[in-house]
């Protein structure tokens, strides 16, 4: 029997490898499993998610190198990938998550909208090329000002990392 290993301890969170999936475990997490599967089937671009339980969600260990590593190597049109058009697809999904929700395009400024609340590029792994959020339980509804705050916010983050690593920062030469 393998023993959990411990991947990270922050604040009240607790990350374990189990030597087939990772298992994390929080006090009051909540993730609306039913809006995340949607995702999940439509986009390659998501952690598939096991199990759901009191304080505990166990998901898939997906192998490759988190972002902030991967970004040191990474060619100036591999960033712009992954920094601009996959951010941009992401948020495009919110969108059209909303539509398939509500059956129609507009979004009334007091409605919900569910999305990746921490949609960073700390909680990206890249595998062969190809990004993969990790961290389902930042999945959330929130109320549409919050909303547009949190991904402007996220879109900068995201553009800085293009510009920082692309442009220049020189981490090769």
């Amino acid at each position: 029997m393998y023993m959990r290993k411990l991947l990270s301890k922050r604040e009240d969170r607790e990350v374990y490898f189990d030597g087939k999936y990772i298992i994390k475990k929080r006090p009051n997490l909540f993730l609306d499993v039913k809006s995340y599967n949607y995702f999940a089937k439509r986009y390659d671009w998501l952690v598939q998610v096991i199990d759901v339980s009191e304080n505990t969600i166990v998901m898939e260990k997906v192998d490759g190198e988190m972002f902030y590593d991967w970004r040191y190597t990474a060619t100036p049109e591999q960033l712009y990938k992954i920094c601009i058009e996959f951010k941009d697809k992401v948020w495009k999904s919110y969108f059209n998550f909303n539509t398939h929700n509500t059956n129609t395009r507009w979004i009334d400024s007091s409605s919900k909208i569910f999305f990746n609340g921490d949609a960073v590029p700390g909680n990206v792994i890249i595998n062969e090329g190809r990004p993969i959020f990790l961290d389902p339980d930042a999945w959330t509804w929130k109320p549409w000002d919050l909303f547009v705050q949190k991904i402007r916010q996220d879109d900068m983050m995201w553009f800085n990392e293009y510009v920082e690593y692309a442009h220049r920062n020189k981490p090769n030469e």
